[in-house]
């Protein structure tokens, strides 16, 4: 999360997320990405003001029904709890090699019910830019029994990022980043999902060294970048 990668981490196992550079850069593969972000600056009353009104009503939904948030210390717990929802819609799981890269870089915050975990998000935080960025979001939602339990987890995962907005609002962060996004179906419904939020649609840059291009490569079977 940078402006441009830095040539002399060409040779490392490296990955710039978010970057604004649109050009190429020595011993980097580019990939032209674009961003949803939400400025924290207005404050968390602010943003949850700016809200699409059934956003807002959900959110409070969850806080009437007692939902709070926490932060998630523990790698095995976040990657046991992620690989569920991955195994739910058909992903690759969350190998732990890749997730010790950047794990010491991470916030992972989670919504809570009744000592019971609801939802996770994991967040890529660059205090030097002021800037948090979305890498995983993860619920049980797909498992749920009936359209009752859907709906509470449903608001549950939009108190969080709610939540997750004022959390960073308050380390003094100026940026919210939901993430990627593109125009594939599935993509598509995330998409009206954030753009709930009062998001902004921006252009960035992800660079990958070769050594963690091939290396991913090597180690899992449909690496994304």
């Amino acid at each position: 999360m940078a402006e441009r990668p830095k040539w002399n981490d060409a040779m490392r196992l490296t990955a710039y997320y978010n970057c604004r550079s649109q050009k190429p850069h020595f011993a980097f593969l580019r990939f032209p990405k674009r961003v949803l972000e939400v400025q924290l600056q207005v404050g968390p009353d602010n943003l949850l003001s700016a809200c699409d009104e059934s956003v807002r009503y959900k959110i409070r939904r969850a806080q009437r029904e007692g939902v709070t948030s926490e932060i998630e210390s523990d790698q095995e717990t976040f990657r046991s709890f992620y690989n569920i929802f991955a195994d739910s819609k058909g992903l690759e799981e969350l190998d732990s090699r890749q997730l010790n890269f950047y794990w010491s870089s991470l916030i992972v915050t989670k919504a809570m019910h009744q000592g019971a975990p609801l939802a996770m998000h994991a967040y890529m935080v660059d205090a030097k830019a002021d800037r948090a960025t979305l890498l995983y979001s993860c619920s049980h939602f797909r498992n749920a029994e009936d359209s009752k339990t859907r709906n509470f987890l449903g608001n549950a995962s939009r108190f969080l990022y709610w939540d997750d907005m004022r959390r960073f609002s308050d380390l003094g962060i100026k940026t919210f980043d939901f993430g990627y996004f593109g125009n594939e179906d599935q993509i598509s419904q995330v998409n009206q999902f954030k753009k709930g939020y009062p998001c902004e649609e921006k252009n960035v840059s992800t660079y990958i060294s070769l050594p963690l291009y091939f290396f991913m490569r090597l180690t899992r079977k449909n690496p994304t970048f």
